[in-house]
């Protein structure tokens, strides 16, 4: 599956702001910018997640989560 569709799938557990197109866009880039990320995700379920972001030698990006809500 394309990026823009797998984040498109999250949409309902990443915001519930107006402007999605917007905050997706800024999603795809930092995944796409080959470059590492960390940072925690409060996501609107109410779980917290952390992610790293990792790309790899091949062109690959490694996503991990963390479900650090307790």
């Amino acid at each position: 599956p394309h990026i823009s569709d797998l984040v498109e799938q999250m949409r309902e557990f990443l915001t519930q702001e107006a402007d999605w197109p917007t905050q997706k866009e800024s999603i795809i880039v930092m995944l796409t910018d080959r470059q590492g990320h960390t940072g925690r995700l409060e996501r609107t379920d109410g779980s917290i997640h952390d992610y790293a972001t990792d790309p790899l030698p091949d062109g690959a990006l490694l996503l991990s989560y963390l479900d650090v809500s307790d």
